[in-house]
């Protein structure tokens, strides 16, 4: 682009283009064209994403902080494998697997993909939500992540629904459409 091909502005002809940002100062000034800075989401917010997360943390850790309530419980060997295992049975016996689980598997890969290490799982969990303290978050996530898929996989096999493409192949095939 030569020196004659340049749009020259007339409030400051030596920086081209730049008196028109002085022009639009002013404007840019307003707080209703203002862009707020980059936020991330609030605790009430992330609260909200892990609301099932919660709920069995405050199930398993208790409100003062002992863990899950099981004759299990009081066995001073007793480790959060056994502990975690107790509660899938009890889930278990309610009927509450399928229900349940999925969303807790989820939320469970959503809270060690969002907070990526323990310090920030422990700000989150038991310093915003009050649930409990734990020796390392990020490894009892993925115990209790772990614990419910191998549950479903074991005990309640592949999910079987009716329709899907499979179904209707196979019903227009035996009418012969």
């Amino acid at each position: 682009m030569s020196e004659g091909d340049r749009v020259h502005d007339p409030i400051d002809p030596a920086f081209p283009y730049g008196g028109m940002f002085l022009l639009l100062e002013p404007f840019m000034r307003t707080s209703a064209t203002r862009i707020p800075p980059a936020m991330g989401p609030s605790a009430w917010e992330l609260a909200q994403r892990f609301a099932g997360l919660h709920q069995t943390m405050t199930i398993y850790f208790g409100q003062d902080g002992i863990a899950y309530d099981h004759p299990l419980a009081a066995h001073p060997d007793a480790e959060d494998a056994d502990l975690v295992a107790a509660m899938v049975a009890d889930h278990h016996r309610q009927l509450m697997c399928s229900w349940r689980f999925p969303q807790l598997v989820a939320q469970c890969a959503e809270a060690l993909a969002v907070f990526t290490d323990d310090d920030s799982l422990a700000r989150f969990f038991a310093g915003e939500l009050h649930t409990a303290y734990c020796a390392s978050w990020t490894e009892w996530i993925t115990l209790l992540r772990d614990s419910l898929t191998d549950h479903l996989r074991h005990e309640h096999g592949p999910v079987g629904w009716t329709g899907g493409r499979a179904q209707r192949q196979a019903t227009r095939t035996n009418h012969g459409t």
